[in-house]
C-alpha cells in the first residue's frame, strides 16, 4: 500500500513547519511570497492532495451539506439535487445524500446539544 503524502511531508521538503504549509496553501496571512512558492513547489513535487478529513478536524467544519430525503425513487429527485450539488461545489462544498424512510420527524437528525 502506498503511503499518502501529508502536509508534514511537504513541510519537510520545503524546509518549513506544517502550520506554515497549511497557511501557505490557503493563502493566509503570515507567509511570504517566497515561502508560498517553496511550499507550492514541494506540494507539486510530492503530488500532495489536501485531506478533507484532516481539514475538517482542524477547522471543525466539514464543508458538507446533507440532503435528506425519505426516498430516492422519485424520478424528479435527481433534477432537484444535481443543480444544488453543482452550486454547492462551486462554493467548495460537498453534498451528502441521505435517505431515511424509517423516521418521519426531522428533529432526530439534529446534532445533540
Amino acid at each position: 500500500m502506498v503511503k499518502r503524502v501529508t502536509s508534514f511531508d511537504v513541510a519537510k521538503l520545503a524546509g518549513v513547519s506544517q502550520p506554515t504549509v497549511s497557511r501557505a496553501l490557503r493563502n493566509m496571512p503570515g507567509t511570504s511570497p517566497h515561502t508560498r512558492q517553496k511550499v507550492r513547489w514541494a506540494a507539486e513535487q510530492l503530488t500532495y492532495i489536501p485531506s478533507d478529513s484532516a481539514r475538517s478536524l482542524s477547522t471543525t467544519r466539514s464543508r458538507r451539506i446533507a440532503v435528506v430525503s425519505e426516498e430516492l425513487t422519485n424520478p424528479y429527485y435527481p433534477e432537484l439535487v444535481e443543480p444544488l450539488r453543482r452550486h454547492l461545489a462551486d462554493h467548495d462544498l460537498r453534498t451528502v445524500v441521505i435517505t431515511d424512510s424509517e423516521h418521519h420527524d426531522p428533529a432526530h437528525l439534529r446534532s445533540p446539544p
